[in-house]
């Protein structure tokens, strides 16, 4: 009798650990309607992306170590960081547009600008602001602007 009672005590066990549970429970995440970035990169994703966003293809294997080796040798990541967004933006392989093109059609370059880095477009104030910059400064190259995109903290979540 006691084995009779051993195996349905353990069939009892078994029955009651087979019941449904829920482990994911996805219907509690809204989207983002206004389309706000919440997600930080870690600057590993960050510096793939910028090349990316740059260059128009993924960094090389080569290009990505080299730019691991110089965050992890140095103790201000912020300073490596902004370093290896200027040494990209001086880069040869670089296809950056001249100042006559950003000047011919300004709004044409704002708005590319904003997709490439922002992955939006831009509100009418700051097309309107950025216009009046380069009306203003006639010396303000891509690689200027570039720079302030991939340094503001909206280019730093996604």
């Amino acid at each position: 009798m006691s084995i009779v009672r051993t195996f349905t005590l353990l069939c009892l066990v078994v029955l009651a650990s087979c019941s449904n549970e829920v482990v994911y429970d996805v219907g509690t995440l809204q989207p983002s309607s206004e389309g706000n970035k919440t997600e930080l990169k870690d600057d590993l994703q960050f510096m793939s992306i910028a090349y990316r966003d740059l260059f128009g293809e993924e960094v090389p294997p080569g290009v990505l170590q080299t730019m691991r080796k110089a965050y992890i040798s140095f103790g201000d990541k912020e300073l490596v960081i902004d370093e290896i967004v200027q040494s990209l933006l001086t880069s040869p392989d670089i296809d950056l547009p001249s100042n006559a093109a950003i000047a011919s059609d300004p709004t044409t370059f704002i708005s590319a600008t904003y997709r490439k880095f922002l992955l939006r477009d831009p509100s009418d104030f700051e097309l309107a602001y950025w216009e009046s910059q380069i009306a203003e400064n006639t010396d303000l190259t891509a690689k200027d602007i570039y720079y302030v995109f991939m340094t503001c903290q909206e280019y730093k979540y996604y």
